[in-house]
């Protein structure tokens, strides 16, 4: 018989919306399909910040390939770090699956003892507020059927 050939893939994040309670300590359990993913990274790189007003994770170092992208302008980038830097940090995931938000971020962000929804995307958690998720959603809710005829007219057979 002859062995069995096994096929390397690629590690995937999770995908969609998981709700999540911000406690009034700044602690919040992350969803169990994301401590999974992060617990199979080589490198567990969290850092943990203020971005376009939604408090982020970058892990995988997508915080690393966000700040390189401003090499090439040293005045801004060093502006760029320490913003997030006075308000972030790098974190840690507890053994219960817990993080704490940096104080200075939940403060800013108003996010203690508060329901938000997590999106795990492109190496980066993002928190949204109910009121952001829900404004996401008005927004997007006009376009799906057009998205949609464009998938059939590209190819899709799902219907």
């Amino acid at each position: 018989m002859d062995p069995v050939q096994t096929i390397s893939l690629p590690l995937l994040a999770p995908r969609g919306f998981h709700a999540g309670k911000v406690d009034a300590t700044g602690r919040i359990k992350l969803p169990a399909p994301f401590t999974k993913y992060l617990a199979k990274m080589e490198n567990m790189d969290l850092f943990m910040t203020e971005y376009r007003g939604k408090a982020r994770i970058f892990t995988n170092g997508s915080w690393r390939k966000l700040v390189a992208l401003l090499d090439d302008a040293p005045d801004q980038q060093d502006v760029f770090t320490a913003l997030a830097e006075s308000i972030g940090g790098d974190i840690e995931i507890d053994p219960q699956g817990r993080i704490t938000i940096p104080q200075k971020l939940r403060a800013e962000l108003k996010l203690e003892d508060q329901a938000v929804q997590l999106r795990f995307h492109e190496d980066v958690i993002t928190f949204w507020t109910i009121a952001d998720y829900e404004a996401m959603q008005a927004r997007n809710a006009p376009a799906k059927s057009g998205v949609e005829e464009e998938l059939l007219r590209r190819g899709t057979k799902l219907r």
